[in-house]
């Protein structure tokens, strides 16, 4: 939807909308990424506590693996 609608604006000369558009766009994204970072890190600590950082790092990586090839 968000294309079509990316495309409408500029179709209709809406270039400033566009542009609103598309930086909130960004930004969601961004905040997105980092919720999901986040999500992934207090998972892991909440099932590991007291866990070291290499431990902890191993099973970041392994999950963030996980959720790519799913």
């Amino acid at each position: 939807m968000a294309g079509r609608t990316q495309t409408l604006l500029i179709a209709k000369h809406r270039v400033d909308l566009h542009r609103k558009l598309g930086i909130v766009g960004a930004a969601l994204a961004v905040v997105v990424l980092a919720l999901g970072v986040l999500t992934i890190v207090h998972s892991i600590e909440r099932q590991i506590l007291g866990a070291g950082l290499m431990r902890f790092m191993e099973l970041f990586v392994a999950s963030d693996g996980r959720a790519i090839r799913d």
